[in-house]
């Protein structure tokens, strides 16, 4: 099974890099999701990331493609809407 290795700063050992490893499978789905936001981002300008941090990979990839079916964005499609406070 191929591995590929993913380096992460862990803030316990004073900012230095970690190696962590991800099983193939798994890096499948994160290309995936890559390849999917670069499709939303031609589209639509830029997909908000920091909102969908605690969605896991397969949602986010499901979002994407129900909006680009739609031809609408996160916020046209429904999935996130501005504050109707502020001034944008």
């Amino acid at each position: 099974m191929q591995k590929n290795v993913d380096f992460k700063k862990n803030s316990q050992l004073g900012g230095k890099r970690v190696i962590s490893y991800r099983y193939h499978k798994e890096s499948r789905v994160i290309t995936m999701l890559d390849e999917k936001i670069k499709e939303y981002d031609k589209r639509f300008g830029g997909f908000p990331t920091m909102i969908f941090i605690g969605y896991e990979d397969d949602e986010i990839i499901k979002i994407i493609d129900d909006c680009l079916k739609q031809e609408k964005d996160v916020y046209e499609a429904g999935y996130l809407t501005l504050d109707d406070d502020i001034e944008y």
